[in-house]
């Protein structure tokens, strides 16, 4: 018996607005759906869990954004995969049973993680390693690491980036690269040094310095412009080399720009526009998605709470991005970090706010760092907002719904994958806490496809399924193909 299938690269047949996968009434998971959270990830949920991820995940009311993106979603997320099976002959082959399951979503629904906790390096672990890895898995399907591909971190990760690579491959997660350059603000230290017993050295931040001084102590220009060569040509290695060990598919090549200038004040906005090109150049996979990552932009501040924040650092993101462009920089993709704090946002506007960039540049776009973080004085000028874990698992339902429905929207990014914090999605000792139980409710169940149909008697099924990688059985005389 032979099939063949076509689609999921069509449009979607209109369908209701109905959250997929969702047969009981508002606010209450079904059985089925109580049991593979549970099998899924390894827990039991109490009952005020299932009360709180029920009103999380379906939701009494139905607002005009959220009817907006689900229709969305369905005519840019969803396709027609068409089945046709046949005998060994070439015909049709009626009333065979179709079984079509989604094993990895189009979409990256990404987490990341700290590489030592991966091989329980710094004892951080209350579970076996085996667990973290199962459970990174099952609520992801594409990996980062928070600081384990920064130049600067390379001390005590470099080692071990290998095996994590490794890991990810066998596991079939698809990896992204954070970062290349942070350029730095006149009192971070973003910038590498050289350091003892790493198997690779950057020295920047002391080559920044030297130009520094010979700005200010007013040495002759030839020294001036011989220390900024020597400055240029040790960021160009450090970009190339780094670029050229870790084979991922997505780089954030530079990392906020609009306070993060520090290397361009001395040599120049145009270096920015070269680092890309020494990216393209050297990535291990050519086909490398080279981006520009910046914080506050899709979560930045409301009109009602600071009316300029939003528009000011669009426009500011923009020009970076057009001036990079502009010098032959090739900008694959766009990076917002969506790190909420000050206040429960509107999705409306992270809505409008991705369409200004799609809208501009037609690129596609990535969350990157996504996580809800409380804001306290004195860190904060604006007034402190704690969350709730209710807020916390509303925010991650609303923000990850709408980038979905977004059709230029190729991921979003958990930062926080496993920590003792309040803004991680689980904990140390295993516990999945409820942002990570509604995370996992959109990704392995209401965007999900597992489905079966019956061939009719042309040999012919067609299935209505979320675009990604799909697992197919068909079932005829009691033998699976």
């Amino acid at each position: 018996m032979k099939t063949r299938t076509t689609g999921f690269g069509g449009i979607a047949l209109a369908a209701a607005l109905v959250l997929a996968g969702v047969s009981a009434r508002a606010g209450t998971l079904t059985p089925t759906e109580v049991a593979q959270i549970e099998s899924a990830l390894g827990i039991t949920l109490s009952a005020q869990e299932k009360a709180d991820l029920g009103a999380i995940v379906k939701p009494d009311s139905t607002p005009a954004w959220r009817t907006a993106a689900e229709a969305r979603i369905q005519t840019h997320r969803k396709a027609d995969l068409q089945v046709q099976v046949e005998d060994a002959n070439g015909n049709p082959v009626p009333n065979a049973q179709v079984a079509v399951k989604l094993k990895r979503n189009a979409f990256n629904f990404g987490g990341i993680l700290t590489l030592k906790d991966l091989t329980d390096e710094d004892g951080n672990l209350q579970i076996s390693t085996a667990r973290y890895r199962d459970l990174f898995r099952a609520l992801y399907n594409s990996a980062g690491l928070d600081n384990g591909f920064k130049p600067k971190q390379r001390a005590g990760n470099e080692a071990l980036i290998p095996g994590f690579l490794q890991w990810a491959q066998t596991n079939a997660i698809p990896v992204r690269g954070h970062l290349l350059i942070w350029p730095g603000t006149p009192s971070s230290n973003h910038l590498p040094e050289e350091l003892p017993d790493t198997p690779t050295s950057y020295s920047i931040l002391s080559k920044v310095q030297a130009v520094e001084a010979a700005l200010t102590n007013g040495s002759s220009q030839a020294t001036i412009d011989a220390l900024k060569a020597d400055l240029r040509q040790e960021i160009n290695y450090m970009i190339g080399d780094w670029a050229s060990k870790w084979n991922v598919y997505e780089w954030d090549v530079i990392n906020e720009t609009l306070s993060n200038y520090r290397v361009q004040n001395l040599l120049g906005d145009v270096e920015m526009a070269e680092w890309f090109k020494i990216a393209a150049s050297n990535a291990v996979d050519p086909n490398c998605q080279l981006m520009i990552n910046e914080y506050q932009i899709i979560s930045a501040r409301s009109a009602s709470l600071d009316p300029g924040n939003y528009s000011s650092r669009k426009t500011a993101y923009m020009a970076n991005i057009d001036f990079i462009l502009a010098n032959g920089g090739r900008i694959d993709r766009i990076g917002f970090q969506n790190r909420i704090k000050f206040e429960v946002p509107n999705p409306l506007d992270w809505y409008n706010r991705l369409n200004d960039f799609s809208t501009k540049y037609g690129l596609p776009m990535v969350g990157t760092e996504f996580e809800v973080r409380d804001t306290d004085p004195p860190t904060s000028t604006y007034y402190p907002y704690n969350y709730t874990e209710e807020e916390r698992a509303q925010i991650t339902e609303s923000l990850l719904t709408t980038y979905y429905s977004h059709p230029l929207a190729a991921g979003l990014n958990a930062w926080t994958y496993m920590k003792n914090v309040p803004y991680s999605m689980c904990n140390y000792d295993g516990s999945v806490k409820l942002n990570g139980l509604a995370w996992y409710y959109l990704h392995r169940i209401r965007y999900n496809t597992d489905t079966n149909a019956t061939s009719g008697i042309d040999g012919s099924a067609t299935i209505n399924g979320f675009k990604g990688d799909y697992d197919l059985t068909v079932t005829y005389n009691g033998n699976d193909y």
